[in-house]
Parts: C-alpha cells; structure tokens; sequence
C-alpha cells in the first residue's frame, strides 16, 4: 500500500509539475478541467445512488427506480419539501447550463494567445477573469454555507440519491477549478498560498486532533476528528495568513493573504481566514457524509492507494472560490 501511495504520488507531482512550467493558462485549465470531470464523476457515483454499495439485493431487494427515489417522502411536508427540492435542483440545473454556454465562449477568448489584450498576470486579465466568474463563485459560496447548515441536520443513514446535491457538483467543482486558475494567473505562489491554507488545516488538524484527543466533532459523520483538532487546524491557518499578511507588507510580496490583509485590513484577513479554515474542514466532512451515504470507503479507486480524486480535493472546494470572491 504505502509503495502504490508513493508512486502515485510521485507520477502526478511529475504531471502537475509539468503543467505548471507550461506557459500560458490553457495547459492548467485543460489539467483541471480533466480533474474536475474526474471529480464530477464520483460525486454524481455517490448522489445518484439508487441504494447504498455493499448491501444484498436479498437484504433490500430490487433497487428502486429514479422517479420512485424522488417521490419516495409522499405525505404530508415532506412531500411539499420534495417538490420543493426537485423544483430548485431543476431551476439551478437549467441555469447552469446557460451560464457555462457564455462562460465558455468568453473563456477561450481570454485565454487565447492570438490578442496581446490579455497578457499572463496583467491586472486586465486578473480583473476580466473575476468579472467573469465572480457570479459563479458567489453562488457557490451560498451553496457551501447552506451546506454547512445541512451537515449539522443531515442523516447519515439517510438514502444516498439526491437530485439537488447531484446539482450541487455541478456548481461546486466548476467553481473551485475557476478560481484556481484564477488564482494561477496571479502567479504559482499565490495558488500555493491558497491552497495551504486547505494543507495547514488538514496537518495541523491531524496532528492536534492526535496529541490531544478529546470530544468528536461529527462522531455519524467522521469518527476521527476532534474538536481539538479543528481548533487545532483554525490555529494553524490564521498564523499561516498572519505570516505571509507580514511577509507580504514587508517584501512586497504577492499571496492570498497578502490581499486579504489589503483588502480588508488585518482584523478582517484573520477573520476570513478563520471562516475558510472552517469552511476547508466542513469540505471534509460533506464528502465523507456522502461517501456513508453511499456506503463507500473512498469516493474511487482512480488514484492507487489515494482513494479518488474527490477524496483530494474535498477541502478545496469551499475554499477556492470564496477566497477568490473576497480578493476580488
């Protein structure tokens, strides 16, 4: 297990090493727009499940139909709820799909190389790609926060299809890869900034979480974590924004949390760095409450000895775009 966890990780740091000396955006926006499909996959896996993995046919019998799932609450509220909820997934499917049409096009045209408007890392590029998917990433900010209030009265035994969380990746995986490489455009440290925020609430976690034990914060939904972990991993990202905020004033250096601190000043930076320390944990543990839905270890076995490619990128995905939507 651990030689397959090396190798694996050895030929992707070679693959994404290799798209980032690249020039130009379009190498990374290709890398993860194969990244996100990949990840839109296992998700929908766990949100279109019509019953959860490793249960006998005998035990439950024929797995029910689509429509049966949908109208499976058919008294009183909760059949209004269901409609309601059916009626939102179609609205915001509908919406999607008509927002990423125009998104696309406009897209190719600022990545292309053939107009010397748009030049790597220039404030007309870095300004016209927040003006393009500043929407996207406000509407999935909304999304995370609602999440976030889903986990605290979610049912972990709960059926595992759901037309509204399936719509939910549409929204959620997208936007995160936006603001990434929107991110990248303002230079590989700045990406590297982001995503350590995500990296130091997950070790700092791990590690505190270990050291100190204590109570569990969602025992139904991960029984590993802690309280002092999670307060262990908010520690740890507001030294690492304090850190680079200070590096940044001093050096003239460029990262997320030097345009936090720019933007909203040094009692704000730290405040939103605490909100997207929590919001990287809360990631986690909405995809683990789909993987218990959907009675699954991993979200897939495309990564050997990694587990899947949501199981990577869980954290980022709440994070990414509203740290892009507060620098804006």
């Amino acid at each position: 297990m651990l030689r397959q966890r090396v190798i694996t990780a050895v030929v992707l740091l070679v693959v994404l090493l290799a798209v980032l000396a690249a020039p130009g955006l379009l190498p990374l926006a290709l890398f993860l727009l194969l990244v996100l499909v990949l990840g839109l996959f296992e998700w929908w896996r766990m949100t279109l499940a019509t019953r959860t993995q490793g249960l006998e046919a005998a035990e439950i019998g024929e797995p029910p139909s689509w429509p049966q799932l949908i109208l499976r609450q058919t008294e009183g509220w909760r059949r209004i709820f269901t409609a309601f909820t059916v009626a939102v997934a179609v609205a915001l499917f509908l919406r999607l799909w008509l927002d990423y049409a125009y998104l696309g096009a406009v897209l190719v045209e600022v990545l292309g190389e053939s107009t010397d408007l748009f030049v790597a890392g220039s404030a007309e590029r870095e300004a016209i790609l927040g003006l393009i998917f500043g929407r996207l990433w406000l509407w999935a900010a909304i999304g995370w926060v609602v999440a976030c209030l889903y986990l605290a009265v979610a049912k972990v035994d709960g059926p595992p299809f759901s037309l509204l969380l399936t719509v939910f990746g549409l929204l959620a995986l997208p936007a995160a890869g936006a603001a990434l490489l929107a991110a990248y455009d303002r230079g590989f440290f700045y990406l590297l900034s982001l995503l350590g925020i995500v990296w130091t609430a997950d070790i700092t976690a791990y590690f505190v979480g270990r050291a100190a034990g204590g109570a569990k914060l969602a025992p139904r939904i991960s029984p590993g974590k802690t309280w002092s972990g999670a307060l262990g991993g908010v520690a740890g990202v507001l030294i690492l924004v304090a850190v680079l905020a200070w590096a940044g004033e001093q050096w003239n250096w460029r990262t997320l949390a030097s345009d936090l601190r720019q933007v909203w000043g040094w009692g704000g930076a730290l405040i939103w760095a605490l909100v997207l320390a929590a919001l990287s944990i809360a990631g986690d543990l909405f995809e683990s409450l789909l993987k218990r839905r959907a009675g699954r270890k991993d979200s897939s076995q495309l990564l050997p000895g990694h587990g899947g490619v949501l199981d990577r990128i869980d954290a980022v995905l709440p994070v990414a775009p509203l740290a892009m939507l507060l620098v804006l």
